[in-house]
């Protein structure tokens, strides 16, 4: 069953897409080097690139967990910062979509 997205929906999404990521803030010390944190950016901004444009062509949830799993994969041998943190990016991707149950499937 195809996802159905709403004009805010892509909007928020977009929102997520701009915002700077793996800085410090409560609970996660950021990145330790500015390098690493724009290339971690850099890989969650495809990601939400990707799932806009799957969720543009009518994509299924488990097209968006596949692109989940990519991403998750690219973070196997980062610190544990940012491998909790690129979860916390694609949780608020999937509230933001509407899916809640998305942890089993990852």
């Amino acid at each position: 069953m195809k996802i159905l997205i709403t004009p805010e929906t892509f909007n928020r999404l977009h929102c997520l897409r701009g915002e700077k990521k793996f800085l410090e803030e409560s609970f996660h010390p950021g990145a330790p080097t500015e390098k690493i944190r724009v290339e971690s950016e850099r890989r969650v901004n495809d990601f939400l690139d990707d799932a806009i444009l799957l969720l543009q062509r009518g994509a299924e949830k488990h097209d968006l967990f596949t692109r989940a799993r990519k991403l998750i994969r690219t973070f196997d041998k980062e610190d544990t910062e940012e491998r909790e943190k690129v979860g916390d990016y694609i949780g608020g991707t999937m509230r933001i979509i509407g899916i809640e149950d998305w942890t089993e499937h990852l």
